[in-house]
C-alpha cells in the first residue's frame, strides 16, 4: 500500500478503536459524499462504517489490519457501492430535477489536502458523476481523487487491475465529454457570481442575458416539497426571466448570505428566519453556464 492512508506499522496499535477510527472518519465522510452526493447517506455510511470496524475488531477471530485506512476505505467504498443501486431507485422517483445536497465548505477544511480540492466536490461535477455507473464513480474517484493505485483500487473493488484500468477509461472518457468548466480562483467565481447577482437585481432581461454563457440551463431542485420549476429551464432569455421573476417574487424580507458551498462561493437565501434556497453557479469565470438552486427542505436543513 501507499503511503497516503499512513504506514503499513502503526505504533499506535494500543489506542482505543474508537481513536483510530476518528483519524480516518474525514476521508471517510469524503468518499461518501462524493459516491453519493448526499450528506445525509453518507453520515450513514460513516456510522455504518463504523459499526462493522467495531465489530470487527471486537470479534473473537478479528482480522489482522496493517493499515487502518485502506480497510475501512474498502469497506466505505462497498457500502457506497451497494447503497447507489437503491438510490438510483429512488431517484427515478424524484418530482423535478435531482441536485446533491449543499455541502458547507470552507479554506480551513482538510487544509492541504488533495481530496478536498474544490473541483472534486464541485455541484457540477458531482452532477457529472451521476452519468457513470457505481463501478465507474468508484473507479474514478478512488484513483483520479483520492490517489490509490490500480492494485490497490482493483483489490478494494474486488476486481482484476485491468477490468479497473478499462472501467477508469470509460469515467474519463465520459467526464472528457461533459467536463465541467471552473473558474481559475475562488476570487474570480465570487467576482462572477457579484456580477451575476447584480444583473439579477436589476430586472433587465437583457443585462442577466449578457452574463450567460452558449446555452445556460437553471435546475430547481424541490422534490415537489417547494414552489419549483419541474423540468430544467433552458436558454439565456428563458432563464433570465425566470431568475428576475424569482427575485421579484422573493421580497423585501429575504436577505442574501454569501458563503462556501461545494467548493465554490455561493449563495444561501434566508426568508423570516428560514433558509428558503441554496443557489450556486457553473462559470468558468467569465460567463455564467449553469444555475442550481436547492429548494428541497430535507437538503437545506443541515445549513
Amino acid at each position: 500500500m501507499t503511503t497516503h492512508d499512513g504506514p503499513a506499522f502503526d505504533a499506535r496499535r494500543d489506542e482505543p478503536l474508537e481513536a483510530r477510527f476518528e483519524r480516518q472518519r474525514a476521508r471517510l465522510f469524503a468518499i461518501a459524499y462524493r459516491m453519493l452526493a448526499t450528506r445525509a447517506d453518507a453520515d450513514d455510511l460513516v456510522h455504518e462504517c463504523f459499526l462493522r470496524w467495531m465489530l470487527a475488531q471486537r470479534g473473537a477471530d478479528a482480522p489482522s489490519i496493517d493499515n487502518d485506512g485502506a480497510w475501512l476505505s474498502t469497506v466505505m467504498v462497498r457500502l457506497c457501492i451497494d447503497h447507489q443501486k437503491s438510490a438510483r431507485v429512488r431517484r427515478e422517483q424524484y418530482v423535478g430535477p435531482w441536485l446533491p445536497e449543499p455541502l458547507p465548505t470552507s479554506e480551513a477544511d482538510d487544509p492541504g489536502e488533495k481530496t478536498a480540492l474544490a473541483e472534486s466536490v464541485s455541484t457540477a461535477f458531482l452532477l457529472v458523476l451521476e452519468s457513470l455507473s457505481p463501478v465507474e464513480r468508484a473507479v474514478l474517484l478512488l484513483h483520479d481523487v483520492f490517489e490509490y493505485e490500480h492494485d490497490e483500487v482493483a483489490q478494494m473493488l474486488d476486481r482484476s487491475a485491468e477490468a479497473c484500468r478499462q472501467s477508469l477509461h470509460r469515467a474519463r472518457e465520459r467526464l472528457r465529454q461533459r467536463r465541467p468548466r471552473f473558474a481559475p480562483s475562488k476570487a474570480e467565481h465570487l467576482a462572477v457570481l457579484q456580477a451575476f447577482l447584480q444583473a439579477i437585481s436589476t430586472g433587465d432581461v437583457a443585462t442577466l442575458v449578457a452574463v450567460f454563457g452558449d446555452d445556460p440551463r437553471v435546475l430547481s431542485d424541490s422534490d415537489g416539497k417547494a414552489t419549483a420549476a419541474l423540468k430544467p429551464v433552458t436558454g439565456a432569455d428563458r432563464s433570465a426571466r425566470l431568475l428576475i421573476g424569482l427575485a421579484k417574487k422573493g421580497g423585501a424580507n429575504a436577505t442574501l448570505r454569501l458563503c462556501e458551498l461545494n467548493g465554490w462561493p455561493a449563495i444561501v437565501l434566508e426568508q423570516e428566519g428560514r433558509i428558503h434556497s441554496a443557489l450556486s453557479i457553473e462559470t468558468d469565470g467569465a460567463k455564467v453556464f449553469n444555475v442550481h438552486i436547492v429548494r428541497n427542505p430535507e437538503k437545506l436543513a443541515r445549513l
